[in-house]
C-alpha cells in the first residue's frame, strides 16, 4: 500500500514539472533564434565600376555564428534586387560591373545556419562618370648626343600622365637654327624613348623637342635640347644600322644584328674609280673609317651583304643609304664623306621583308 501510494505520488510531480520543462526549451530556442542586423554599413564609389561597401558585424548573434552576409541593391532608387550571398564572414564587399554615373543604394543583412537579421541601414554610392581621354603629358627629360658627324641620339621619360589612353608613338622635330623654327615632324611610330638622327651634317647644331601621340592627339612639346656633330674625318666612314622592325626580335645573335655595337658589324669594301680592291673594314653604328685616302680622289663604297651570316638561317641585306634612301651599290665617294647603310634581316628573321 505504501509503494503505491509513493509511485502515485511521483507522477504527480513529474506530471507538474513536464509543462514548465517544455516552455524553458521552448524559451530557449526563441533565444538563439534572435540576431541582431549589421551596423555601420558605408558605400565609397572607387572607380566608375566599382562600389566597394564595409560594415559592422552584428552585436546580439543571438547564441549562433555568423555563416555570411546577404548583399540588396537599389539602382537609381528603383526596386530591391535579388539577395546576394558572399559566402563570406567578412564586413566588407566589392560591387563590380556596374553602370557609369549611377546611384546605387544598398542594404545588408548577416546570415547564420538558421535566421536572417533584419537589414542594416541603407547606403548610397554613385559611381564615377566615364571621361573621355585626353592629350597626354609631354614627354620629360629629353637629352641629345652627338654620336659621329651625321648621327645624334636622342633619348627622353614617358609623359607621367597619358591622357587615359596608351602612348602609341613619339613625335621628333629638329631644328638647325636653335628654334627659330622646326623641320616637319617625324613620328616614331613606337614607344621606345629613344631616337637615332641619322644622314646629320658633320660640325653643325641641331636642337631637338619631343611630343607624345595618344588616341586622342599630341601632347605639347618636350623640353629642347642641343648638340652639334662632330667634324668629318679625313677619310671615308661608314655606318651600318639596323631598319626598326619587329622581325629583328630573333636575330639578335652578334653575327647577324648589324648596327647594333661594338662586335655586331656589316662587311664593306672600298674600290677606286678603276675598280681596283683598296680597302675593306667591318662597321657598325659606331661607324668605322677609310683612312690614308688621297684628297680630291672619288672611290667607291660598297657595302657587302651576309649571306647566311655564320651558318644561320636568314641574311642581313643592305636596302638603302641614309641620306637620300637610294640603292646604288657601289656608291661614289671622296675623302670627308660620311654614309650611313641600312639594313634588313630576310629568310627566317621572323617575319622579315
Amino acid at each position: 500500500m505504501l509503494r503505491k501510494k509513493i509511485i502515485i505520488i511521483t507522477l504527480i510531480i513529474f506530471s507538474i514539472l513536464l509543462p514548465l520543462s517544455i516552455n524553458q526549451y521552448a524559451n530557449a530556442q526563441i533565444v538563439v533564434g534572435t540576431l541582431g542586423p549589421p551596423t555601420n554599413l558605408v558605400a565609397k564609389a572607387v572607380s566608375s565600376s566599382e562600389i566597394v561597401l564595409t560594415w559592422t558585424a552584428p552585436s546580439d548573434l543571438g547564441g549562433s555564428f555568423i555563416t555570411g552576409y546577404e548583399i540588396e541593391r537599389s539602382t537609381n532608387g528603383g526596386p530591391w534586387s535579388p539577395p546576394v550571398n558572399t559566402g563570406s564572414t567578412a564586413t566588407s564587399y566589392s560591387d563590380i560591373g556596374l553602370l557609369p554615373s549611377t546611384t546605387y543604394t544598398y542594404k545588408v543583412s548577416a546570415m547564420t545556419l538558421l535566421v536572417t537579421s533584419s537589414p542594416s541601414n541603407t547606403a548610397s554610392a554613385t559611381t564615377f562618370s566615364v571621361s573621355s581621354p585626353t592629350s597626354p603629358t609631354p614627354p620629360t627629360g629629353l637629352a641629345a648626343t652627338a654620336v659621329s658627324s651625321s648621327q645624334i641620339n636622342l633619348s627622353w621619360n614617358a609623359p607621367t600622365d597619358n591622357g587615359g589612353s596608351p602612348i602609341t608613338g613619339y613625335v621628333i622635330e629638329r631644328s638647325t637654327n636653335g628654334g627659330s623654327s622646326w623641320s616637319p615632324p617625324v613620328n616614331t611610330g613606337s614607344t621606345a624613348t629613344s631616337y637615332s638622327d641619322t644622314g646629320l651634317s658633320p660640325s653643325t647644331a641641331y636642337t631637338y623637342r619631343v611630343s607624345a601621340i595618344n588616341s586622342a592627339g599630341t601632347s605639347q612639346p618636350s623640353n629642347t635640347v642641343s648638340a652639334t656633330t662632330t667634324a668629318q674625318s679625313a677619310g671615308i666612314t661608314v655606318y651600318a644600322h639596323r631598319i626598326p622592325a619587329s622581325y629583328w626580335d630573333p636575330c639578335f645573335a652578334t653575327e647577324c644584328s648589324a648596327g647594333t655595337g661594338p662586335g655586331a658589324s656589316m662587311y664593306f669594301e672600298l674600290w677606286d674609280s678603276s675598280g681596283n680592291f683598296v680597302q675593306s673594314g667591318y662597321a657598325d653604328e659606331n661607324g668605322y673609317t677609310f683612312s690614308g685616302l688621297n684628297a680630291g680622289t672619288t672611290y667607291n663604297v660598297y657595302p657587302a651583304d651576309c649571306g647566311g651570316c655564320h651558318g644561320s638561317t636568314h641574311d642581313v641585306v643592305f636596302q638603302y643609304w641614309g641620306d637620300d634612301h637610294s640603292t646604288v651599290r657601289p656608291r661614289a665617294a671622296t675623302v670627308g664623306a660620311s654614309l650611313d647603310a641600312w639594313y634588313s634581316c630576310t629568310n627566317g628573321c621572323g617575319g622579315g621583308p
